[in-house]
């Protein structure tokens, strides 16, 4: 069954609603205006007096009256196990293998133990052994690479990375709210986070990576290595820039 993407009246993306909630809003009044073909006809009891039966249809895209207050009209996603194995795609950013969500675990990269945070930018989804061999270990320490930065996705990116049921209405509005201009587009780690959303979406079918345009592109894979090496021993995630210096 399809959920419902709800808006406030001003056209503030919310969240996704279940059927019986935006039923509610309908019975209420309390909707403001929709997008898109009914989705779903749902019937409920009949008039005693005239046996009429009520019927509700319901739109992909409801906005109920009033507004959002702004501190909510970009919320930061909630740091859930389902939503961080959504955000890894259900791989172990390890050893890099696909796992049920009742098999992956939430592994901070900076172990808790060493001061680390339990944030967006310090979990990675893990697998039982993984996770077990790490310890309470940094990657570095643990000589175990992650595959992956990572990374806080955007308030509509958790939508989409949250549903795999969304109708054609709903991710046509959902695309048009992506960032148009991400900051750090160009850079690799954000770059296969913004077109990860942008395949789910159906904008486009594969990553391309690489920009032979772009000197900052190139360099000795040993710099790299170093320069990755000297980034996770910062206690606090920040952006950094990776320089010869020259």
């Amino acid at each position: 069954i399809p959920r419902v993407l709800s808006l406030d009246a001003h056209g503030h993306i919310l969240n996704w609603m279940h059927w019986q909630d935006a039923v509610c809003l309908y019975v209420r009044g309390a909707v403001s205006w929709t997008l898109g073909e009914p989705c779903m006809t749902v019937h409920g009891g009949r008039n005693r007096l005239t046996g009429e039966q009520s019927v509700v249809e319901l739109h992909p895209i409801v906005a109920a009256r009033g507004h959002a207050n702004f501190r909510s009209h970009l919320p930061s996603p909630a740091l859930t196990n389902p939503a961080l194995f959504a955000r890894d795609k259900q791989l172990c950013l390890y050893c890099g293998k696909e796992y049920s969500k009742h098999i992956l675990t939430r592994d901070h990269v900076h172990p808790i133990s060493q001061g680390g945070r339990d944030t967006w930018e310090n979990v990675v989804s893990s697998c039982f052994r993984c996770n077990s061999r790490k310890g309470g270990r940094t990657p570095q320490q643990a000589n175990m690479p992650l595959l992956a930065i990572p990374y806080r996705p955007s308030w509509v990116e958790h939508l989409i990375l949250s549903n795999r049921n969304i109708l054609a209405d709903q991710m046509a509005f959902l695309k048009q709210h992506l960032p148009k201009h991400p900051r750090g587009e160009t850079f690799v780690t954000r770059k296969i986070t913004y077109t990860i959303a942008r395949i789910i979406a159906g904008d486009v079918d594969r990553i391309e990576l690489g920009n032979l345009d772009a000197k900052r592109d190139w360099g000795f894979s040993g710099d790299y290595v170093d320069a990755i090496w000297r980034i996770v021993q910062h206690k606090e995630a920040d952006d950094f820039v990776v320089a010869t210096g020259q």
